[in-house]
């Protein structure tokens, strides 16, 4: 098979004319030659394996979002009731008594447990936690469904991560795809608060701002990710409002 010539040591070829003859003559390559081919050979096969071990995941999301949306795990939307013009009231809760709550994204068909109330700025906390497969819920931001002024801050990944992150929460990297009036819905003890996309943004890995952002006349959800797909150069931050609960 052609392929399998591509790891073999070929014979240098050299064509050569002696007293007006030509022909060519083959030389095998050195010891030393032949054992650093070999061993390159052995470096690509392991580079592509773990290339295809590490962005697997993202891949598979990414093409099921462009070519095999039937598979997503979508779910009906829930039936809410409006928000008119009546202000919504905060809703008074210790973070402490709530330790997880759930958020799904039907358009990107994202489902996730969210682990509440961790530092974004205890390096060793949150990267234990992402890495066991949670999104995670910023200390100091409030809850969903907190009322208006109030501001709920969701990452998903971390430009601490590295490259690892990649197999982590793959449907994440797909918040990409999301635009105005996308719906988040969030669980949280059985109760759905519906969130409608209205802004996105991406940001530098230092900037931290987001994580005080507030808007006085709306309860804004930001959902964080890193961005482009697949790196950690930079933050793409979406930011919803709730519109039902």
């Amino acid at each position: 098979m052609e392929i399998l010539e591509f790891f073999r040591v070929t014979p240098h070829k050299r064509k050569v004319k002696i007293k007006g003859k030509s022909g060519v003559i083959f030389s095998n390559p050195s010891g030393v030659k032949r054992h650093i081919f070999y061993v390159s050979n052995l470096l690509l096969v392991f580079l592509l394996f773990y290339a295809f071990y590490l962005y697997g995941p993202l891949v598979r999301v990414i093409f099921k979002y462009h070519f095999d949306k039937t598979n997503l795990n979508l779910q009906p939307k829930p039936t809410v009731k409006p928000i008119t013009s009546v202000e919504l009231q905060p809703t008074i809760r210790e973070i402490k008594k709530i330790e997880s709550f759930k958020i799904r994204i039907d358009k990107i068909g994202a489902v996730a447990d969210v682990k509440v109330g961790v530092s974004p700025f205890d390096e060793k906390k949150f990267k234990e936690v992402l890495s066991e497969g949670w999104i995670v819920h910023a200390k100091g931001s409030a809850l969903p469904g907190s009322g208006k002024g109030k501001m709920s801050y969701i990452f998903a990944h971390s430009t601490e991560l590295g490259a690892g992150s990649v197999r982590k929460n793959s449907t994440f990297y797909l918040l990409g795809e999301m635009e105005d009036d996308d719906e988040i819905i969030v669980d949280i003890d059985g109760k759905e608060y519906v969130y409608r996309v209205y802004d996105k943004k991406v940001v530098e890995g230092g900037e931290t701002e987001y994580l005080s952002y507030s808007d006085a006349s709306r309860d804004v959800l930001i959902l964080q990710t890193c961005w482009p797909i697949g790196t950690n150069w930079k933050r793409l931050l979406v930011f919803g409002e709730l519109v039902n609960f």
